[in-house]
Order: C-alpha cells, then sequence, then structure tokens
C-alpha cells in the first residue's frame, strides 16, 4: 500500500504537474506517508534528499526541471502505476565528517557530492608567499627534522640547494598568478528589475544580498521587456556585453535580455514557464552558482 506525502518546488510547471497528481491519488502527513514524493528539477530533488534523509524513507522522483537525471519523466497515465509497481533500490552514500578550526564537527551525505572548499583561494597563495618570502628564514611548527629554515629543511630531505631555488620560484610564481587569476575572474553582479528602487533595496538588505548596484524604471529608463535599464547597468558599469548574461523568470526578462544583446538564463524556479527558445535553464540557484563559476574558469 502506497501512502505519499508530496513535496514540489515552487514554480507554476512543478505546481500544475503537482495538481495533476493530487487528483489521481490520496496524500498523507509526512508522519503517515511510507514514500515521499518529490517533483522537481535534480536540483530540488538534492535538497529534498537533503532535508528529508532523516526520515529513513524511500523518494520517488517526478521531473518537471529541464534535465531531470535523478528524476522520472511525468505521465498522468502511467505515474500512479509505476508508484505502485516500483522497485525499491537502496543506495549507501559516502558520509563526511569535517572538523573546523572551532573543533565543531560536521557531517554531511554525498548524494551527488561533496565539496570541501577554502574560505578564499587567496588564503593558500598568500600562505605560500609568507613561507617562502617572508618566513624562509625562520622556524615554523611545520619544518622538517626541527630545521630552522627553508635551507635545513631541504638539507633535512636529502635534497640539494639549487633544487629548492627552483621549488620556491615555481610556487611563488604560481601562487602570484593564481591571486591575479582570481581578481581578473571575479563575479560581479547587479539587478535590473521592474520593481520600485526603494522597495528592492529593503528587500535586498533584508536577505543581506548587496549587488554592485540597483536599477528600476524612471521617466528617463524604461522598464522591462524595453532594453533601456539593461543597457544602462550595462554602460555605467562598463560591462562587456560578451561577458556579462542576465538571469530572469519571465517572458519580459528574455525578450529584454535580446533586445540589448546579452545571453540570458531563464530561472525555473520563478514565475515563469520553460519555453523552448530559451537556451539555458536552470532549477534553482546552485545550479546557476555552479554554471558562473565554471564559465568564470574557461
Amino acid at each position: 500500500m502506497v501512502n505519499p506525502f508530496v513535496v514540489s518546488d515552487k514554480n507554476s510547471r512543478s505546481s500544475k504537474i503537482k495538481n495533476a497528481v493530487l487528483k489521481r491519488i490520496k496524500t498523507y502527513s509526512l508522519s503517515k506517508s511510507n514514500l515521499i514524493i518529490v517533483i522537481g528539477g535534480d536540483g530540488f530533488m538534492l535538497e529534498t534528499l537533503k532535508k528529508y534523509n532523516k526520515y529513513k524513507k524511500p523518494f520517488y522522483g517526478i521531473n518537471s526541471g529541464n534535465y531531470g537525471f535523478l528524476m522520472n519523466k511525468f505521465s498522468e497515465k502511467t505515474n500512479y502505476m509505476n508508484l505502485i509497481k516500483g522497485r525499491l533500490v537502496s543506495i549507501s552514500p559516502l558520509e563526511m565528517s569535517v572538523k573546523n578550526k572551532s573543533n565543531v564537527i560536521k557531517k554531511c551525505i554525498a548524494i551527488n557530492e561533496i565539496s570541501v572548499l577554502r574560505q578564499s583561494r587567496q588564503t593558500a597563495s598568500l600562505t605560500i608567499l609568507n613561507v617562502w618570502l617572508l618566513r624562509h628564514n625562520k622556524q615554523t611548527p611545520y619544518r622538517g627534522g626541527d630545521s630552522n629554515n627553508i635551507k635545513e629543511e631541504f638539507n633535512v630531505y636529502g635534497l640539494p640547494a639549487w633544487f629548492m631555488y627552483i621549488i620556491g620560484a615555481t610556487k611563488v610564481i604560481l601562487a602570484i598568478l593564481l591571486i591575479v587569476g582570481i581578481w581578473e575572474r571575479q563575479i560581479n553582479f547587479y539587478v535590473v528589475t521592474s520593481k520600485d528602487y526603494e522597495r528592492t533595496k529593503k528587500f535586498l538588505n533584508h536577505y543581506k544580498i548587496f549587488p554592485k548596484s540597483i536599477h528600476s524604471p524612471s521617466k528617463k529608463f524604461k522598464g522591462k521587456p524595453k532594453p533601456d535599464l539593461l543597457n544602462h547597468c550595462i554602460k555605467i558599469n562598463k560591462i562587456k556585453k560578451d561577458k556579462c548574461c542576465y538571469v530572469g523568470d519571465t517572458e519580459f526578462d528574455y525578450i529584454a535580455a535580446k533586445n540589448a544583446k546579452i545571453d540570458f538564463i531563464f530561472a525555473n524556479y520563478g514565475y515563469g514557464r520553460v519555453k523552448s527558445k530559451y537556451n539555458l535553464v536552470i532549477d534553482s540557484p546552485k545550479e546557476l552558482f555552479k554554471y558562473l563559476e565554471y564559465n568564470s574558469n574557461q
């Protein structure tokens, strides 16, 4: 007997599928259910797994996103039968356990991946520069064989002095290039909206979101779908059109980006509906960050 609890992403496509599912099957509260139905994209499925994994219940995904590698295709005719005939598959994901500098242990299940990141890449570069330029002739807790400087440390390891200079020069050069590269690849974001400036600023401040600038309609600059605001933002911030993109969740956003001749990314977790003409569709903010990080490294 299937007693499902339904979780749906907050967009129009997911809501439509959820309504169709609710017409065909009886749903239960989380405590009384024996199955969790997840309606959304891959990103939403991963978020749901993380949130509800502690209840130790099976999950069944119905895709309303772009790709749906982790999901099942939606069909009003076959979905109910699939739930009944579905075969339970157990997975054994890896669990990460890490202790931070405050000796607090955090655990995480690797449903898709686990990323362990430094607070910033600059930290690694500055540490290298510190060790090789400022503290090369001083003792540190990390030197091998109780050596007092880098030269003694290389001698402890049986390495010649000339090798130390090659390694040092290579590390310093790469550290400097890394800092320069991070500075050059910095991602800036701006807000272009049809809402009024004060309300937008108050909303962003509440959620501690601080864009480089905020642009709202005025007598001089018309709102979307006119490209005026986008072009104004691009001009005053000296942004290259081939190096930027506009993220939106409506048809007006798409038209404004097209008229401004910049790339457009459709946010499928907003108010609009996905259309075939959208070249790139994301199902969650995490997908956007991954996309921007990937492209900033190209």
